[in-house]
C-alpha cells in the first residue's frame, strides 16, 4: 500500500494548504469546462451528417430571406473552420483536431455543391 501511495503522490495532499488545493481543483475544473465547450462546438457540426441537403432546401423553399440567412450562416461557419490552427490546449490537455476539421470542410464543400444544383 505504501508503494502505491508514493507512486500516486497521494501523500502530498496533506502537505498543501486548503486554499492551494481549492485553487488547483478550480483550475482543473475551468480547463475541463473550457474543453467541454470546445468539444460541443465541434459536435454541432454533426448536423451536417444527420441532415439531408434536400430537407434543408425544402425547409427554405422559395423564401429568399431564409436562403440568404442559410448562406450567411454556412459562410460564417466555414470561415471559422478555415483557420490554420489544428490544435488547442486546455492547460495540460491538448486537442488535435486537424482530421475532424478536414472531414467537416469536405462535408461543407459537398453541401455547398448540392445546394447550388
Amino acid at each position: 500500500a505504501e508503494g502505491k501511495r508514493a507512486s500516486t503522490f497521494y501523500h502530498l495532499v496533506d502537505s498543501l494548504s486548503p486554499k492551494a488545493l481549492s485553487n488547483a481543483y478550480f483550475t482543473v475544473e475551468c480547463h475541463i469546462q473550457n474543453l467541454a465547450a470546445f468539444v460541443n462546438q465541434w459536435l454541432a457540426y454533426q448536423t451536417l451528417w444527420d441532415s439531408q441537403v434536400a430537407d434543408v432546401a425544402d425547409s427554405v423553399k422559395g423564401d429568399l430571406n431564409k436562403w440568404h440567412s442559410l448562406i450567411l450562416e454556412a459562410s460564417t461557419a466555414r470561415t471559422t473552420l478555415d483557420s490554420t490552427a489544428t490544435m488547442t490546449e486546455f492547460g495540460p490537455i491538448v486537442v488535435r483536431y486537424n482530421k475532424v476539421q478536414s472531414q467537416v470542410n469536405l462535408k461543407y464543400d459537398s453541401w455547398q455543391k448540392e445546394l447550388q444544383t
